[in-house]
């Protein structure tokens, strides 16, 4: 699994039911009418698949819409173990092609990509706008959560729509085309050398070019005051440049919503990172239940802290 994509596993799950902290949860696919894009296509469908506990008294609760990674997509079937009654939401990408960045084929393919990436934050939209409605879901606490590629379109579409109050953004980066050459240029040094550092300076220009990505710079400054956001951070990431974090979180400072920065020590997420997502998605939940001591104190976060690191909070 690619490392950007992991906290999509949160989103579905295994079985029909599974038993979680005394609570138990089932999952189903629901049909939901997309938004019009700015493709002007017809009446599009597309599915979401939701999970949100079962039994107990009936109650509206918070509920999390989660985007990861374009290679998973909503195909997991991994299990996550609220330990709050919460409901999770998800969707595929609207894109049938290779799930995996490939030069040049991605490019060669860029209209069925660029059209995916323009409908993405729509989509994203359209399942909020479903959630709110649903007579299980809280229409005050539905929060979009991005996480690493899916930061981009949860940030778009939250500064899209005055109706979407609450996000998330897990291992998120600002400045599109210098984090993906900073990338390129890590894996591809060890085989072309000093020529990877101007390879991947233009590979990324070109594909942000052909794609024309949301730029979570610019839309992190259009957000309202209105609007909530937890940015959670990996303080030992190498995979994002610290340069491109730290301009995401002045831009969103700079846009007058109430943001709320926390560093966590450790990498960005990766295979096997099981225990870092649960103390994530924990401290998620308590800040969506407005539990603010908890979250300041990043309590769910603890874990096993390394000696001498402690995790720190910015604001």
């Amino acid at each position: 699994m690619n490392p950007v994509n992991v906290l999509l596993v949160l989103t579905l799950a295994a079985a029909p039911r599974a038993e979680a902290g005394g609570l138990s949860f089932a999952t189903e696919s629901v049909q939901v009418e997309a938004l019009p894009s700015a493709h002007g296509e017809r009446p599009r469908f597309f599915t979401a698949f939701i999970k949100k506990p079962v039994g107990g008294r009936p109650r509206r609760l918070p509920s999390l819409i989660v985007l990861g990674g374009l290679e998973t997509g909503a195909r997991s079937l991994e299990l996550i173990e609220p330990d709050l009654p919460v409901v999770l939401a998800a969707f595929e990408y609207p894109y049938a092609g290779p799930r995996r960045f490939q030069f040049p084929r991605t490019l060669v393919d860029g209209p069925r990509v660029k059209q995916a990436v323009a409908e993405t934050p729509f989509d994203v939209r359209a399942l909020h706008r479903f959630l709110r409605a649903q007579p299980y879901a809280d229409a005050d606490r539905v929060c979009v959560v991005g996480v690493s590629f899916g930061a981009p379109f949860a940030l778009r579409a939250a500064a899209d729509d005055p109706d979407l109050k609450c996000l998330v953004l897990v291992h998120a980066f600002a400045d599109v085309e210098g984090t993906s050459a900073d990338r390129m240029r890590q894996l591809w040094s060890g085989r072309l050398g000093p020529l990877a550092r101007p390879a991947a300076w233009l590979l990324s220009r070109l594909m942000v070019a052909s794609l024309a990505p949301p730029r979570p710079e610019e839309d992190a400054a259009r957000l309202r005051a209105d609007q909530r956001v937890l940015m959670v951070e990996a303080g030992d990431d190498t995979l994002i440049p610290a340069a491109s974090r730290d301009l995401l979180w002045r831009r969103l400072q700079s846009s007058g919503a109430r943001a709320r920065r926390v560093v966590m020590p450790g990498e960005h997420l990766l295979p096997g990172s099981e225990e870092t997502i649960a103390r994530i998605v924990t401290a998620v939940e308590r800040w969506l239940s407005n539990e603010d001591a908890r979250v300041r104190t990043l309590e769910p976060l603890a874990g096993k802290r390394r000696p001498g690191r402690a995790i720190k909070r910015r604001e």
